[in-house]
């Protein structure tokens, strides 16, 4: 899995594009990706989705076929963001509960 910012460090105010690309050994019908940020010891996200409804956002439908596999998603990085650096951890399980991504990630604002 290939993970890129742009900006990178992103900016506060501004959009930051994430883009990923792999590439999926099977076809993936569902599953759910578990997201836990942090800025410094504070948690600010503990969330679960639905793999399904994520790759909706990016112009994607399940089933995911087995093969290359790329797309992209904006978002405001709040203005109100405190400076800092900050933590991610994401990990993804498929329909079958086997691990489908596995990314720890650090973003200095």
């Amino acid at each position: 899995l290939r993970i890129s910012l742009s900006p990178d460090p992103p900016e506060k105010g501004k959009n930051v594009t994430i883009t990923a690309s792999g590439n999926l050994n099977k076809e993936i019908t569902g599953g759910t990706i578990k997201v836990v940020a942090k800025y410094g010891i504070i948690t600010v996200l503990d969330q679960s989705y639905d793999v399904c409804d994520l790759v909706q956002q990016i112009g994607m439908q399940c089933p995911i076929p087995k093969g290359p596999i790329s797309g992209s998603a904006s978002a405001e990085v709040p203005s109100e963001v405190p400076p800092g650096t900050y933590h991610a951890d994401v990990e993804g399980t498929d329909q079958d509960g086997k691990p489908l991504v596995c990314l720890k990630a650090e973003c200095k604002l």
